[in-house]
């Protein structure tokens, strides 16, 4: 059976704190893509590879083609979210 993608987030939380990139890594490879809500206490959906990114980057890895992908993912939920049109026609830009 399947583990709970909920489940699995709210594990993934503790071995960040830690500092446990591979067990994280782990839990981040058992949500096979898709999104998450618990990313950096967002509370918004972002690409699961965000968290591959991060692992990548405190344990001072190189980038690779796939964080180019999951930028351009979250780019475009963010360039689509209501939130970042109300901030655009705040300031004028909208």
């Amino acid at each position: 059976m399947a583990e709970d993608r909920t489940v699995l987030s709210l594990q993934l939380s503790c071995p960040l704190y830690e500092g446990d990139c591979q067990r994280a890594m782990g839990l981040v490879d058992k949500m096979n893509g898709g999104e998450d809500n618990q990313f950096a206490y967002a509370l918004a959906l972002v690409p699961v590879g965000c968290y591959s990114i991060l692992l990548a980057r405190l344990q001072g890895e190189q980038e690779n083609s796939s964080f180019a992908e999951t930028r351009e993912q979250l780019n475009q939920k963010v360039q689509k979210s209501p939130e970042k049109r109300l901030s655009a026609q705040q300031f004028g830009r909208g």
